[in-house]
């Protein structure tokens, strides 16, 4: 009897400790990682990157105009069009890239094994999907947008380098106009991603 008794209350304490690792990493609103795994995944892959050498880039998200939201329809709506967000982002995302939130609406995506055009190719799908879906608030149905900074990762770069040049190309895409991605030329080809897309 005792041994049973030991048994399950080992698996309850395994459970347990597997439901806090979760609560650890993930964001509880959105259920992506949160900033702190989503920073340790990052230098995985990193890591990995100056290993393999196949392409590491980012993107840097940040929901347009989000604090007109909060305003307009409550935090409420504010937290439910936050995971409506993430649903629309995932939606577009291989299985391999990483999404995690790194702030209040600010989001950002690790994607390997990935060249910058492919990247530009992923910002532009994620930034349409966004457009594209529907909010429901109390004043009835709404859509926002998305503005992306996409980088590839440089020879030696560090990962923190990596983040503030997606960051920086972020806000140059805020400044032309919001509701489109940016990105800077390839450090490694030297050639820029094309046009930057917008809605």
């Amino acid at each position: 009897m005792a041994t049973r008794e030991l048994r399950e209350k080992s698996g309850l304490l395994e459970e347990q400790a597997r439901q806090l690792r979760i609560l650890a990493s993930t964001d509880a609103l959105t259920g992506v990682y949160n900033r702190r795994r989503f920073l340790e995944l990052g230098e995985y892959e990193h890591t990995r990157e100056l290993r393999t050498r196949r392409g590491l880039c980012l993107l840097a998200l940040d929901i347009d105009h989000f604090k007109k939201v909060n305003d307009t329809h409550g935090h409420a709506v504010g937290d439910a069009t936050l995971v409506r967000f993430v649903q629309a982002c995932a939606s577009g995302l291989r299985a391999m890239d990483t999404l995690g939130r790194t702030g209040g609406e600010e989001f950002a995506v690790i994607l390997p094994e990935t060249s910058l055009a492919e990247a530009c190719e992923l910002a532009e799908r994620t930034r349409v999907a966004v457009a594209d879906a529907v909010m429901s608030g109390h004043a009835g149905p709404f859509q926002i947008t998305v503005s992306i900074g996409v980088a590839r990762m440089g020879p030696d770069e560090s990962f923190e380098t990596l983040m503030a040049r997606a960051d920086s190309q972020l806000y140059k895409a805020k400044h032309a106009g919001r509701n489109r991605w940016q990105a800077g030329p390839d450090p490694i080809l030297r050639t820029p991603c094309g046009a930057p897309a917008q809605g």
